[in-house]
C-alpha cells in the first residue's frame, strides 16, 4: 500500500496516536540527564507535565492511523541540522501559541522499527518536515522551519480569501469572463496569464487553489501585473486542455506576448509569487501549435 508520507517528490501503520494526555518526553536531550538518576528523570518529566505537553513519538507505521492535525519532523539524531529543527518544535510546543490546534511529532528514522518504512517512503536526507491539517491534508513543509515561517504557515491557514481577482474561463455553465482559447491569448498579448487547469474532483487542485486565489489579490507591481485564470477543463469541453499540453491535474501554462511555458515551480502563494515576480525565471517557448494556430476546440 502506497504510504501518504512520502518524500516530496512522490507524495500511513501500528498503533493509534496517543492521546494528548499521555505524556511523552525526550529527556535524553536535557543537559542535566548525566547527572540524573532513573528516578530523578522521571521526577523531571513529571514536573515538565504541569506546564507542557511534550512533543510526542510515533513509530512511521502509526503516522498513517493518525488523523489529528500535526506538526511532524522525521528526525535523525545523528544530524546537526535534524537536532536545530527538533528543537524548533520544542520551542513551539512549549511557548503554546497555538493551544491544541496542533500536535508536535518526532519520528525517530534510526529507531528499529522505522528504518526500512521510512526507506519505502524515500527519504535519504533529513530532517524531513511535513504537516497534516484537515484542509491540506499531509504536505511537505515549504521552506525553513522556524518559529516565524510556522506562523505565516498558520496564518494563511486562517486567512480567508473567498473574495479573489481570479478570472475564469467561460464553461458550459455561461460563468466565466474569459471566451475560449482566442480571449486567453487576447489578455496574454497585454499581460502576463498564469493558466491553471484543473477538475473539481482532483486534490491536488483543491489543496492549490486558496495559493491561487491568494495571489490574485497581490499587488499588481509586485507580480508584474500577472493575471490568474482558472479552466475547469470537463466544464470547458472541447480540446483546450489536452491541447495546452494537460495530462494530468493541476497543469500550470504561463503565456505572454505570443509565448509559453509549463510551470513547474512549487503550487504555494509563495513559489508562484516569486515566479511571477523575476522575469528571469520565465523561459518562454512557442505556444502549442493547435493553440498558436488557433484550432483549439471548445
Amino acid at each position: 500500500m502506497t504510504s501518504s508520507w512520502l518524500v516530496p517528490s512522490q507524495s500511513k501503520s501500528l498503533v493509534d496516536t496517543p492521546p494528548r494526555s499521555r505524556l511523552f518526553v525526550r529527556v535524553h536531550h536535557h543537559p542535566l540527564i548525566p547527572m540524573l538518576s532513573t528516578m530523578r528523570i522521571f521526577l523531571v518529566a513529571a514536573s515538565l507535565a504541569l506546564v507542557s505537553s511534550a512533543l510526542i513519538p510515533l513509530e512511521f507505521t502509526a503516522l498513517e492511523k493518525s488523523t489529528t492535525q500535526k506538526l511532524v519532523i522525521f528526525h535523525d539524531p545523528n544530524v546537526a541540522k535534524s537536532m536545530e529543527k527538533l528543537g524548533v518544535l520544542e520551542a513551539l510546543d512549549t511557548a503554546g501559541t497555538y493551544g491544541a490546534e496542533y500536535e508536535y511529532t518526532v519520528c525517530d528514522v534510526t529507531a528499529a522499527a522505522n528504518v526500512e518504512p521510512i526507506k519505502g517512503a524515500g527519504f535519504k536526507e533529513f530532517p524531513q518536515i511535513f504537516t497534516q491539517t484537515v484542509e491540506g491534508g499531509i504536505e511537505p513543509f515549504g521552506g525553513d522551519l522556524t518559529a516565524e515561517s510556522f506562523a505565516k504557515f498558520h496564518e494563511f491557514r486562517k486567512l480567508d480569501v473567498s473574495s479573489d481577482k481570479v478570472q475564469r474561463m467561460k464553461g458550459s455553465d455561461g460563468k466565466g469572463e474569459v471566451e475560449g482559447a482566442a480571449g486567453v491569448l487576447a489578455l496574454a498579448a497585454e499581460r502576463p496569464v498564469m493558466v491553471k487547469m484543473y477538475e473539481e474532483w482532483c486534490g491536488h487542485c483543491k489543496k492549490m487553489k486558496k495559493h491561487f486565489q491568494f495571489v490574485s489579490n497581490l499587488p499588481a507591481d509586485t507580480i508584474n501585473n500577472a493575471v490568474m485564470l482558472e479552466v475547469e477543463c470537463s466544464k470547458v469541453g472541447g480540446t483546450f486542455c489536452s491541447d495546452m499540453g494537460t495530462t494530468g491535474f493541476p497543469t500550470v501554462m504561463f503565456l505572454f506576448e505570443g509565448k509559453a511555458m509549463k510551470y513547474t515551480g512549487g503550487r504555494t502563494h509563495a513559489a508562484m509569487a516569486e515566479f511571477l515576480g523575476d522575469k528571469s525565471k520565465w523561459v518562454m517557448e512557442a505556444l502549442p501549435p493547435k493553440i498558436a494556430a488557433g484550432k483549439a476546440e471548445l
